[in-house]
């Protein structure tokens, strides 16, 4: 599973605008869309600079897009690679955190 911390939607996750119609929510499937259609830069636009990734399958988390990115890229080229399905978003927007589990 995997857990996004640290405001990683560029600043879509706080304020009003997450509020109003969960667009953090839709940027979160919009961000694994691309992922699974292997559009790596496009799924990095979706992501702030600072961005702290965690996955379970690694023992540490990734922190900023650089270190994302080679980790990404390097699962990109695995080939037959599982394409992610969403099972639920949750959106802090208090604490400016989204969390993504899938399988």
């Amino acid at each position: 599973a995997l857990k996004m911390v640290s405001n990683p939607f560029n600043g879509l996750v706080s304020g009003p605008r997450a509020a109003a119609g969960g667009q953090a929510v839709t940027i979160a499937e919009k961000f694994v869309e691309t992922w699974n259609a292997n559009q790596i830069t496009k799924a990095l636009d979706f992501l702030d600079d600072n961005i702290v990734f965690e996955d379970t399958l690694f023992p540490r988390p990734f922190v900023g897009k650089e270190k994302l990115e080679r980790i990404l890229r390097l699962m990109s080229d695995i080939p037959n690679r599982d394409v992610f399905v969403i099972d639920d978003v949750a959106n802090d927007v208090g604490a400016q955190k989204i969390g993504i589990r899938f399988h």
